[in-house]
């Protein structure tokens, strides 16, 4: 899923930027238009404090289903879980016990849970589990069983480490021609 998917469930994209060291810039871009602007972010309350991004999507008026943090959780798990790089969804502030009378107040506390907790089975060093290579192959085919794994590394003008996974059967319209 590429960065323009935005576009699917969103009418204008914000990107705010940092990093570490730099000054923070802000691209944005309205869906349809064939422009986008970037340009230093000057707000001094700017949330980045050393680096990081965060995307804001202005949701088009029919899209508001990924308002709701467990469908948003949903999506993250199944197109981004074996995502190297962390995924970040701000918590919304819980009513928290006062201890008088039973009372709730609400606490002003930043909470960030981390939506993608599984590492790609290609990246890092340690070797993964037979249920980790299940898991990651089953996300990627909807196909339960394969019939073994190779892993390597390729280092040259270009550097990059995957994993081949060698399926139990081929698909049955693996040849036709209307396959995408």
């Amino acid at each position: 899923m590429g960065f323009y998917s935005a576009f699917l469930v969103a009418d204008h994209v914000t990107v705010r930027s940092r990093c570490d060291g730099a000054q923070p810039h802000v691209w944005e871009a309205a869906n349809g238009a064939s422009t986008y602007d970037v340009r230093p972010d000057d707000d001094p309350e700017c949330p980045i404090k050393r680096s990081g991004t965060i995307v804001t999507l202005h949701l088009k008026p029919d899209c508001v289903e990924y308002c709701n943090a467990r469908r948003l959780r949903d999506v993250v798990r199944r197109h981004s879980q074996f995502v190297h790089h962390k995924i970040y969804m701000r918590v919304a502030e819980r009513p928290l016990p006062t201890g008088q009378d039973g009372q709730h107040a609400t606490k002003k506390v930043q909470n960030w849970d981390v939506l993608n907790r599984v590492p790609p089975t290609w990246a890092g060093d340690r070797e993964f589990t037979d249920e980790e290579h299940a898991r990651f192959f089953h996300a990627v085919t909807r196909k339960q069983d394969y019939l073994c794994t190779h892993r390597f590394e390729v280092d040259g003008a270009l550097s990059f480490s995957a994993v081949m996974y060698v399926p139990e059967s081929p698909d049955v319209d693996l040849f036709a021609a209307e396959r995408n």
